[in-house]
C-alpha cells in the first residue's frame, strides 16, 4: 500500500529529472528482479524456458528507451542530482515493499 502512495508522490510531485531518475531505477531493478526469478525457477522448478520467458521480455519490449533520455540530461550537476535523487527515492520504496513483503512471507 505504502509503495504505490511512495511512488505516486515521486511522479507526481516531483522534478521531472527526478521522476526520470525513479522510473530508469525501477526499469532496471525490476528487470533484475525477473532475471533472479527465472534463474530461481529454472533450478528449482519444472517449468520450461518458453513458461518464463514472459520475465526476460520486459528489458527488451521496452518502448520508451530511458537510457537515451538520461545520457541527454546528465552533462549538468544539478540535473545529476535531482535523476540521483529520483532513483534513490524508487530504490528505498522498493526496499521497503520487498521488506514488508519478507516479513509476510515468513
Amino acid at each position: 500500500r505504502n509503495y504505490i502512495a511512495d511512488l505516486s508522490e515521486i511522479f507526481s510531485n516531483s522534478e521531472w529529472q527526478t521522476a526520470l531518475g525513479a522510473m530508469a531505477a525501477y526499469e532496471k531493478s525490476v528487470a533484475e528482479e525477473y532475471k533472479i526469478i527465472q534463474s530461481l525457477l529454472k533450478k528449482n522448478t519444472l517449468v520450461s524456458a518458453k513458461d518464463t520467458e514472459i520475465l526476460s521480455q520486459s528489458e527488451h519490449d521496452s518502448s520508451f528507451e530511458i537510457g537515451k533520455v538520461l545520457e541527454k540530461i546528465v552533462f549538468d550537476p544539478t540535473n545529476k542530482e535531482l535523476i540521483w535523487d529520483g532513483a534513490q527515492k524508487q530504490l528505498q520504496a522498493r526496499a521497503a515493499l520487498l521488506e514488508g513483503l519478507t516479513k509476510y512471507l515468513n
